[in-house]
């Protein structure tokens, strides 16, 4: 997937001429670990990321916490560790209820990234926040990339 990330960036930034610092990167739920990665590597106008994870081990733990699948899983879509690396500002949206990927997750990335920085954790689930809090959604989204 970040070798796919990489080659979609490519072709965008060259063969369609697309201007690397007028991109936004985003990426949501698994997405969101693959936006971050590449946000690590090029240099875009700013990274958006809706319901994150961690990475994988915190997320096998959270849905099977009776099996050792911290030391078991080999991907590790890791986006705790990589946010680190972004030097790009960062639009982060959590859903308040989400059980798939937890709040705290999505604490734990913005916690880990660098300034300037904003969080904002909406009504709704994984899967439908943007729907259930669509007016906050489309002010939060607005509002970031008019500061850009």
């Amino acid at each position: 997937m970040y070798k796919d990330a990489g080659a979609a960036w490519s072709d965008a930034t060259t063969r369609l001429g697309l201007i690397p610092r007028e991109v936004i990167i985003a990426g949501r739920s698994l997405g969101a670990s693959v936006a971050v990665q590449l946000a690590s590597e090029v240099n875009a106008a700013g990274l958006a990321i809706e319901t994150p994870f961690s990475n994988i081990p915190d997320m096998a733990a959270h849905h099977y916490p009776w099996l050792p699948l911290r030391r078991l899983v080999r991907s590790r879509f890791d986006a705790v560790a990589t946010v680190g690396q972004v030097h790009l500002p960062l639009l982060l949206i959590a859903a308040r209820d989400d059980t798939i990927a937890p709040v705290w997750m999505a604490e734990s990335v913005f916690a880990a990234a660098n300034e300037p920085k904003e969080i904002a954790v909406v009504a709704g689930t994984h899967n439908n926040f943007d729907h259930y809090s669509s007016n906050e959604y489309t002010t939060l989204w607005r509002e970031w990339l008019n500061s850009l």
